[in-house]
């Protein structure tokens, strides 16, 4: 039996917030009196990249990490109660308790790298030097892709695998060599990134023995015995109502979305109908804007030769555009839809007919809608910056009321954020009013989109003046919540920032 286990990336006891004390400074020493010419130049005669060279080393199989490379000090800012047997720092360093290394060593003697790191906390203070840092130098390839169930893989463009979802069901369809992972206990595999790290049935034995606190760990498959328990052969597609309530279901086993320091995120608002766009209508608004615009409340009043739906559709401008704020009395109560779900997911966007075009082409208003978790979060980093209000949801033919706390939300912050120079050729394209777009809802594309901030920048929610596709932007600090509370939100990719 194998085990495979996936870090969270939300700081706590697996993770600690901090960072390395001395380590760039003595790396960037080490290439200037350690090296000789010739391995500068190996280097491309550059420190950042021989920097980025020994980070990697630690997590792949780039050969031993020399004595000058290894760093000292990690200082925690932010102390957790308790600290794990096995940890990963900033880069993915591993970092294991004395005693977990001594079961490392006495079952696999001789393969593993360690040496000792001090921890401290954010005064200086030591908080143990009881631990050491680990590099797994054990890499195999023990993957076998054909023999794991259909729908338990995904294969990235670099011909990598990871788990097509991160919980248990999943796991347990993913098959190894059972050749190839013989008398081994601790490895790596050369193509299989999610998992990250893999143990044997004898080490996990020894560490739940020795009662180490660890990550949870996941059982998978191997050779020596057919998988008897996976996903089904065909996922239900993502945005779907199956997947959002899978993906529920199996929130427990979800980890955390990997959130670096200084990120900023773009999402994609979704425009096809999926649990992430559900279609419906917003019952009596237009009847209730025309009562208050007789009343002198809606600015400026409806002209009478103005179509069904003017006033919904003017105020709907105001859901997306940065114009002036919405007033309590111009937002919808409530959303009738034909979906029908036990929850939505954390963050969604409204397909909500308004009116029809003489063409009979319908109009909508698409306004965003966050549940209590997110509204939370938002509200606590930026208090009295963007603007919500409750919103119901009818479902089905009866019009029950989903008990799930919905909330129309307004962002209020409007940046010119994004740079076209520093954005890489080919990841967008302009329309005729000046707006940028990217050129597809993808992970490589998103990347390559430059976006602009000052380092003390303290916004967290946003929308780009100019860079319409992705519609929303995050900081790392609100991506960070959301991950930890293993909230759902549309497709998101990370960007490129200077």
């Amino acid at each position: 039996m194998v085990w495979g286990l996936r870090f969270e990336s939300s700081f706590g006891q697996f993770f600690p917030d901090g960072d390395y004390v001395g380590w760039d400074k003595s790396l960037a020493e080490g290439f200037k009196t350690k090296l000789t010419e010739t391995e500068q130049q190996a280097q491309r005669a550059s420190e950042t990249s021989y920097v980025y060279n020994v980070r990697q080393k630690f997590i792949r199989d780039l050969g031993p990490v020399a004595d000058h490379e290894w760093p000292a000090e990690f200082r925690i800012l932010r102390l957790p109660k308790k600290l794990g047997a096995l940890m990963h720092l900033n880069d993915h360093v591993l970092v294991v308790a004395d005693a977990l290394k001594a079961i490392i060593e006495r079952l696999e003697p001789g393969i593993h790298q360690f040496r000792p790191i001090l921890l401290s906390d954010a005064k200086g203070n030591t908080v143990s030097d009881a631990y050491h840092v680990m590099v797994i130098r054990q890499h195999l390839d023990a993957l076998d892709s054909e023999l794991s169930t259909a729908g338990s893989l995904r294969k990235s463009e670099a011909g990598h695998y990871r788990a097509s979802q991160p919980n248990a069901a999943v796991y347990a369809g993913i098959t190894l060599i059972a050749d190839r992972i013989a008398g081994k206990h601790l490895w790596r595999d050369q193509r299989l990134r999610d998992p990250e790290i893999f143990l044997s049935d004898a080490l996990r034995a020894a560490i739940e023995g020795a009662d180490l606190l660890l990550p949870k760990l996941h059982r998978l498959n191997d050779t020596s015995a057919p998988p008897t328990v996976g996903p089904p052969e065909t996922l239900a597609p993502w945005g779907s109502k199956d997947w959002v309530e899978f993906h529920y279901q199996t929130s427990k086993d979800r980890p955390a979305t990997q959130v670096p320091k200084g990120s900023v995120w773009g999402v994609f608002e979704p425009t096809g109908f999926s649990a992430f766009c559900p279609e419906g209508h917003f019952p009596g608004w237009e009847a209730a804007l025309e009562t208050r615009a007789e009343a002198g409340q809606i600015w400026p009043p409806k002209d009478p030769s103005e179509p069904i739906g003017a006033l919904s559709g003017r105020i709907a401008e105001k859901f997306e555009a940065d114009v002036q704020r919405l007033e309590p009395h111009e937002c919808p109560d409530s959303f009738a839809t034909h979906w029908e779900m036990s929850r939505f997911p954390s963050l969604i966007r409204l397909n909500g007919s308004i009116s029809t075009s003489a063409q009979g082409v319908p109009r909508y208003a698409r306004p965003l809608v966050v549940d209590g978790a997110l509204k939370d979060i938002i509200e606590e980093l930026e208090p009295d910056t963007h603007q919500f209000w409750p919103i119901r949801f009818l479902m089905g033919k009866d019009g029950t009321e989903l008990a799930q706390s919905m909330f129309g939300l307004g962002i209020r912050t409007h940046l010119n954020a994004f740079d076209p120079e520093q954005s890489r050729a080919g990841s967008f394209r302009q329309g005729s009013s000046g707006a940028a777009f990217a050129t597809s809802d993808s992970k490589s594309v998103c990347a390559g989109l430059a976006i602009s901030l000052e380092p003390s920048s303290p916004v967290h929610l946003w929308r780009d003046r100019t860079l319409r596709k992705p519609g929303l932007f995050l900081s790392s600090t609100l991506m960070a919540r959301i991950a930890a509370q293993g909230l759902l939100i549309p497709l998101h990719f990370k960007m490129k920032v200077f």
